[in-house]
């Protein structure tokens, strides 16, 4: 099982954002808008694994 995820820049703290649907759900069990390290931690503790999805502006 694997979710998709973001990472970005927020003044200069790396912020961990859902891309699909299932990262979105765990987001909102969590009540937030960004995947904290807890909420990673537990996340993997289900057996998920985590798939980062890079920017395509990232390699212009």
């Amino acid at each position: 099982m694997q979710i998709t995820v973001q990472i970005k820049s927020v003044y200069g703290e790396d912020k961990v954002y859902p891309v699909c649907e299932k990262a979105k759900l765990f987001a909102s069990i969590a009540r937030t808008t960004t995947l904290t390290t807890a909420t990673i931690e537990r996340i993997k503790e289900l057996g998920y694994t985590l798939k980062l999805d890079l920017p395509v502006d990232m390699f212009a």
